[in-house]
């Protein structure tokens, strides 16, 4: 299959609808944004089924695009909503020379999820989360990560950042049923990213083992209302017949392409933070006036880039978020797959807006949010 027919096809999937004709038809949702859902640890079910939850109601209009119907996050183990804003320090003490330690437990497992209603998908795990925890700390503070491999391939873990070769991915796979203990300094201040590191790269890296992890400037940034989003697709298995719903097992079949590397052509569905369509479902309360920072982090696979544009304002675009002054405004970034940006924005007026990714297509198979602003 041609890159041009599954273009034609995922346009096809998202109902021949583009990007316009989706922003017409957002006036029609509830202006009341519904609460997030409460957190779950659930992570080991007999069955992953749709569930009914409290999310705004869908306008009619909309019934003909793929993924819009609800699912519960307890069929997950967690939370879209929840992840924009949940923010892991780690276990905190000082080491002798008094620097500040951060200690985390990274457990990697097979774990099968819903990315979009009736649409299992066999993923790899950080604890459980696709992405992985987010994790925080400050420029200088030492980090002790101990990954526990407890999934059905061996593994490593890679760190942006500064950082001596010894901790990096590759040198040295975990086993499964092993761990390793990684340890560096956090530096320099920025938003980096943390994953799997396996070959073949193609065929591992988007099956969910990835996160983020955000080291603060010593000087902290001006007080905000901080949200976390992680933009991802994935590629479902190419016979129609998707993970065995509550299985274990991450070895599904994925459609494979004729290129080189063997590897997955395009992906079926694309997300923030894992679920299509979540933010439209459950839209995202933004009080007018406030200062909001969105931390974003392209892990999409498959496609040279991804975006990221909101209507209604302009953003201060911070790149990889090193720098403490913004490298442009605009509302709309462009990141290839592995870059990051930091994004400062208010929204001056009271309303519901749009945040989406520019490809129509990526749009139409559930990229796609809104911000409810009051």
């Amino acid at each position: 299959m041609t890159k041009r027919n599954c273009l034609s096809r995922r346009i096809f999937l998202g109902g021949g609808i583009g990007v316009a004709g989706l922003a017409s038809n957002l006036l029609a949702l509830s202006a009341d944004p519904k609460g997030a859902y409460a957190s779950s640890a659930i992570s080991n079910m007999s069955a992953i089924t749709d569930m009914p939850s409290n999310a705004s109601s869908i306008a009619a209009s909309f019934a003909g695009l793929p993924f819009m119907g609800a699912i519960d996050p307890k069929v997950n183990g967690f939370d879209p909503m929840e992840m924009l804003t949940v923010f892991d320090v780690g276990k905190v003490s000082k080491l002798p020379s008094g620097q500040t330690l951060r200690e985390y437990t990274f457990t990697a497992i097979n774990k099968t999820i819903l990315v979009a209603p009736g649409k299992p998908f066999a993923a790899l795990a950080y604890n459980g989360l696709v992405p992985g925890p987010t994790l925080r700390a400050t420029q200088g503070d030492h980090i002790r990560i101990t990954f526990i491999n407890k999934s059905d391939t061996a593994h490593s873990m890679h760190f942006t950042g500064i950082h001596a070769g010894s901790v990096d991915g590759l040198i040295e796979s975990v086993a499964p049923g092993m761990q390793m203990v990684y340890e560096f300094d956090a530096q320099p201040f920025g938003l980096h990213l943390y994953q799997g590191f396996t070959m073949p790269l193609a065929t591992h890296m988007f099956k969910g083992l990835y996160g983020t992890f955000i080291v603060d400037p010593p000087q902290p940034r001006p007080q905000a209302f901080e949200l976390f989003m992680t933009l991802n697709g994935f590629v479902l298995a190419s016979d129609g017949q998707n993970a065995k719903p509550g299985s274990s097992s991450a070895t599904s079949s994925i459609k494979l392409s004729q290129g080189a590397n063997n590897g997955p052509d395009s992906n079926d569905v694309y997300a923030v933070n894992t679920v299509a369509y979540h933010f439209i479902k459950n839209p995202i309360a933004i009080a007018v006036n406030k200062l909001v920072r969105v931390y974003l982090v392209n892990v999409t696979e498959f496609d040279s880039l991804n975006s990221f544009h909101v209507h209604g304002t302009l953003l201060n675009i911070y790149r990889s978020g090193t720098s403490l002054q913004p490298n442009e405004v605009n509302n709309t970034i462009m990141l290839a797959p592995g870059q990051r940006a930091i994004l400062e924005f208010s929204f001056k007026t009271a309303g519901q807006y749009i945040f989406h990714a520019y490809q129509g297509e990526y749009a139409d198979l559930g990229y796609m949010g809104i911000f409810n602003v009051k």
